[in-house]
């Protein structure tokens, strides 16, 4: 299809009825597979979405399951080759850690995490069915450790780790029930409720009893059984560093307490907490940040939160600075805050005497002097900067909850490993590993070999085999670069792992091939439960690789598993005018990606870096879909940039300055493919140049070129619509407004053969629509449109199929609170609904959602990658580079000898067709094409339509003349065949070689006459239509499913008939369902005869 079509298409009223096709249908996951993966016969997998835990069933090792941070769970069944989702059930975004039963792989737990779908999930059936058993608020606060354990399991009883100062829970049941939390004796170091977020909670293999060691942001801790209950010490062994990296604790004297508080705290993980108990006067500062570098006669900030709780003292708490030498100068000290008040932000700006000596300064949290003081004080988001560079320049020190960037409070133990014999592995994050071989009494630094560049600066992740207890791997988290070391001997030294393959996907990560082995986080291991040579884990953007020797070298082993998220709305879709095997997909994270044949493999475009690489949304000229504009940037500013040449190579920054928040909506006039619309900017020369306009653009009508905008409406509960005929000079209000507020008014969508439907995604509401200028109609529940596990219907996307004008589709997305669930269709302009989902389960967040108008498919984004749904199955333009290239999602991810596309015979050329090209018979024996043997076309179905275009060159192929035939060569039967026959079109169908019907045509055919034809069998309902007009119909005297065939379809001649066509084909499609009469009527207009 080409421009010219596509164009047509937006100019025909097509208020026909549409049949509900898409619930006989399921989902195909359109993974972005490299050229490579496609010759290796793999479906792909980009990853894309970060892992937070990999598992091995011991009771089957070949059986894996993962979950990551946004799409929930995933399973192999051979090992960790392949991977399948496995989310139905599952209300929470992505998981953080997993537990399968040692006895059983097919029953696991899961704590799911990321808003209201937060708690502990079950199944039974390998993950067919989850079901959630514990409602567990707060595993969001502890996301940043990946490979942690939050799960036990000793001696019949599962024991999992809550967060929010909850502590932790008992199951007997493997996780049916759930007990309270369990309490600590009265001779224990710490209450329960006071462990805070707990990152990792292992049993010391060695004991037969329960042993359980909890590493928390308050410390490090051993909990056993005793007779009434639970004992709990804090291990604060000889040789471990202390709590607080970077800053330095001073010895707690009488009157005062000092503890990280995970519980209360500005933002987590954490604040620091000073309880004063008024005994005594104590110290006057409680904890530095000691020996910053700094610069004399430069200006510096220091900032920060205090809360406080019934604090008695003369003066208060407060943020202040000293230099080397112990001094504090006046303006050096901050507000000081007493009484009790919520979080209250202090700040401190200072400048360093240009004759100073001083070149070091240290950060106090303190009470000012004063007398006794008692009651509680937190502190938290410490931040000391260069005043000329802002918060948002180069933070020399950071603390978010005691926490920098790099990682957790660097000293805050993340994870233990039991290793054999007496010894054990800790991770006390920026300090690195220590290791014990007294069972914890005394430690000693293990990081011998381990990168110390980033030691003192990112924080470590441990996993260890259990097959051979000395194995370890760590890797350093958020270094953006090399960091994944292995040990075969306990700790005592490391060897960097950079041995990894990565050339199967390389085209869709685009780095050098030699830092493949990058990890931007530090992601989990998983060991094999008896081999201690088999390990996985992700490498660069969460890929999935394998090492069979012990880590020694890896390849890639993530097939099947997809999380490239197009999530900006239905402008992240680009679909080429002038290239129907062209699409441009704009990502979350990766950018741009760039297919040219039809979506069967993909190359990243890598636009120059504003931060981060995030596209959420973007176009092509529909003249040249080499010319890209689009945003670049992280997900809250980004720029502007510009290809001319596919991609290769960028202009950026266009807009002269960054975006304070996202960009969400983009689009090409129809009419003028100069003018670009950007949110409140338009471009009117190809996006070399911007200007503001009054309002955000949220639609862009397809027919007209008028654009859309929302504003507060009389009420602050109220939004009006604006249009603008004018490209935005000038803005209209109609006059009925939404009865809904602004920021719940998402997007937009408008029929493409009237301006004034109009379709309105409301988050809490549904769908509104207006037609003809009217009142707003609310379409929900009521109409079919579904509610959301959360009791929400979630609609934040909305589009209108371009070819069928009554086709619309809402994708559903509430993702603070879980997934929502998933896609609704109308095919009767939004007058009723069904929820389409289907195996994308009930538990699915859609971040954008677009028809291809070319092949009859709807494309949605989501974190499990990009989905799409469609009736053809087979789709031939015969033109450009691949000109007998199946442009149908059928052919996408499949091995090459089943993607069906076509061959030609000798006998065949190309020619002008009725739109661009046509493929010629010359009515030869070697005059035809032939498309493979095609499960999908082949399959039992009961409902199929055949449609091309075709002009006949001879009288004689007009007495017989084979278009598309589908013949079994062993029972001589065709399953179905459209020919022309005597003069007329011939339409056969089979069910097998004794039950076959065939009808006639009653028009007369002429030769060099360009004819559209589409023939459909519809359960026994047989019809032809000659140029969009019914030619002829009948009933065949069967009903079921057309005979199954192994052999080619062929275009051109029939398998044993003597004939070939003498004559041209083009724009031939296959469906497997029944087009509508109203349908194909409007398809005959749209082929521009």
């Amino acid at each position: 299809m080409k421009k010219a079509i596509i164009g047509i298409i937006l100019l025909v009223p097509a208020l026909f009825y549409a049949q509900v096709w898409h619930v006989n249908y399921n989902w195909k996951c359109l993974h972005l597979r490299t050229a490579a993966q496609r010759s290796a016969a793999m479906c792909g997998g980009e990853s894309y979405q970060q892992l937070m835990d990999i598992r091995f069933s011991e009771a089957n090792p070949n059986i894996v399951y993962m979950t990551s941070d946004t799409s929930q769970v995933w399973k192999s069944t051979d090992a960790g080759n392949t991977w399948f989702p496995k989310p139905n059930g599952l209300m929470c975004n992505g998981g953080l850690s997993l537990l399968i039963n040692p006895a059983d792989a097919n029953t696991v737990l899961l704590a799911g995490f990321a808003g209201e779908g937060d708690g502990i999930y079950k199944t039974e059936n390998g993950g067919e069915n989850w079901i959630r058993t514990k409602n567990a608020a707060g595993y969001n606060k502890v996301a940043l450790v990946r490979g942690q354990n939050l799960f036990c399991y000793k001696n019949g009883y599962v024991y999992a780790t809550l967060q929010n100062g909850e502590g932790i829970i008992r199951s007997s049941d493997f996780g049916d029930t759930w007990s309270v939390p369990i309490s600590f004796d009265s001779a224990s170091d710490i209450p329960a409720n006071r462990l805070g977020y707990i990152l990792n909670m292992v049993q010391n293999p060695n004991q037969s009893k329960l042993e359980l060691w909890v590493c928390s942001y308050s410390g490090l801790y051993k909990i056993t059984n005793t007779v009434t209950g639970y004992n709990c010490k804090e291990i604060a062994a000889a040789g471990l560093p202390g709590k607080y990296t970077g800053w330095v604790k001073s010895a707690d004297p009488a009157g005062v307490k000092t503890s990280i508080d995970s519980i209360d705290s500005y933002s987590f993980p954490g604040g620091l907490r000073l309880d004063f108990d008024g005994s005594a006067d104590p110290n006057y500062y409680h904890t530095k940040w000691a020996n910053i570098s700094v610069t004399a006669g430069t200006g510096y900030t220091v900032e920060g939160y205090i809360k406080t709780e019934n604090l008695i003292t003369s003066k208060g708490v407060c943020i202040s600075v000293q230099d080397a030498r112990g001094y504090t100068y006046g303006s050096w000290t901050s507000t000081a805050i007493t009484g009790t008040s919520g979080w209250i932000q202090v700040k401190l700006s200072f400048v360093i005497p240009a004759d100073s000596t001083t070149s070091l300064v240290n950060i106090l949290i303190r009470r000012t002097s004063g007398a006794v003081i008692s009651g509680i004080a937190w502190f938290d988001n410490i931040k000391f900067y260069k005043t000329s560079d802002g918060t948002a320049g180069n933070l020399l020190k950071t603390s978010t909850g005691m926490e920098d960037y790099a990682g957790f409070d660097g000293d805050t133990p993340t994870a233990v490993h039991f290793a054999k014999g007496s010894s054990l592995l800790l991770s006390c994050g920026l300090s690195g590993l220590y290791r014990s071989d007294d069972s914890g009494k005394t430690f000693v630094s293990a990081n011998t070999g381990l990168s110390t560049y980033r030691l003192n600066r990112y924080r470590l992740n441990l996993n260890g085999s259990i097959a051979d207890r000395n194995i370890l791997v760590a890797g350093f988290n958020m270094t953006g670069g090399i960091g994944n070391f292995k040990t075969i001997n306990a700790g005592t030294n490391w060897t960097e792992m950079t041995e990894l393959d990565g050339s199967l996907q390389y085209d869709v990560y685009n780095v050098n091939s030699d830092v493949m082995y990058e990890s931007y986080y530090a992601a989990p291991t998983a060991f094999h439960p008896t081999s201690s040579a088999v390990m996985i884990r992700p490498y660069i953007c969460s890929a999935i690789y394998k090492s069979v020797d012990t880590g020694n070298s890896w390849s890639f082993s993530g097939n099947g598993y997809s999380g490239g998220r197009v999530a900006g709305g239905m402008t992240s879709f680009a679909f080429a005018e002038d290239d129907p095997l062209v699409s441009y997909f704009f990502l979350t994270d990766y950018g741009v990606l760039f297919s040219g044949n039809g979506g069967r493999t993909w190359i990243r475009r890598v636009a120059p870096r504003y931060f981060a690489h995030t596209a959420p949304v973007g176009v092509i000229n529909p003249y040249d879909n080499k010319i890209i504009v689009c945003p670049i940037g992280d997900w809250s500013q980004q720029v502007v940039d510009k290809s001319t040449d596919g991609g290769l190579t960028w202009k950026t920054n266009l807009t002269g300055s960054a975006s304070s928040t996202g960009y969400s909506f983009m689009a090409h006039d129809p009419v003028n493919e100069n003018i670009i619309y950007l949110d409140n900017k338009r471009s009117i020369d190809s996006g070399e140049h911007w200007t503001t306009l009054a309002y955000n653009v949220i639609a862009v009508s397809p027919g007209t070129g008028a654009i859309y905008a929302k504003t507060e409406g009389s009420t602050s509960s109220a939004t009006a619509i604006l249009v603008s005929y004018n490209n935005g000079d000038s803005w209209n209000k109609y006059y009925y407004e939404i009865p809904e507020k602004p920021a719940n008014i998402k997007e937009a969508a408008i029929c493409p053969t009237n301006d004034n439907t109009i379709y309105i995604a409301a988050l809490y509401k549904g769908v509104f629509i207006m037609q003809n200028g009217g009142t707003w109609s609310l379409k929900n529940i009521n109409n079919g449109i579904t509610l959301d596990s959360f009791g929400n219907y979630s609609v934040q996307h909305i589009t209108v199929d371009p070819v069928r004008p009554n086709v619309v589709y809402i994708g559903k997305r509430i993702q603070w609170k879980g997934h929502s669930d998933g896609v609704c269709v109308s095919v009767d302009s939004g007058s009723t609904w069904n929820n389409i989902s289907r195996n994308l389960t009930y538990n699915s967040t859609v971040w954008a959602i677009k028809v291809n108008p070319d092949n009859d498919s709807v494309y949605i984004g989501s974190s499990h990658g990009t989905w799409v749904m469609s009736s053809l199955i087979a789709n031939f333009h015969f033109d450009g580079a691949n000109p007998l290239m199946n442009n149908s999602v059928y052919s996408i991810n499949k091995d090459i000898a089943e993607e069906g596309d076509a061959l030609r015979g000798s006998g065949t050329s190309y020619t002008g067709g009725i739109a661009g090209s046509g493929l010629a018979f010359n009515g030869t024996v070697d005059a035809y094409a032939e498309i493979p043997y095609t499960s999908a076309i082949l399959a039992d179905t009961n409902s199929i339509s055949l449609e091309l275009a075709v002009k006949f060159y001879s009288a004689a192929s007009l007495q017989n003349g084979p278009l598309i035939a589908d013949r079994n060569l062993f029972t001589q039967t065709n399953g179905f065949f459209l020919r022309s026959w005597y003069n007329k079109i011939s339409f056969n169908v089979a069910k097998n070689h004794l039950e076959k019907y065939s009808i006639q045509g009653n028009t007369t055919l002429a030769v060099n006459t360009w004819y559209h034809i589409i023939a459909v069998f519809d359960r026994g309902d047989t019809k032809i239509y000659l140029n969009g007009t019914l030619d002829a119909s009948g009933q065949a005297g069967f009903t079921g499913f057309i005979m199954q065939n192994v052999n080619p379809l062929y275009l051109g001649k029939c398998g044993i008939n003597p004939a070939n066509l003498n004559g041209c084909i083009d724009e031939v499609k296959i469906y497997n369902r029944a087009l509508s009469g109203e349908e194909i009527k409007n398809k005959f207009k749209y082929m521009n005869f």
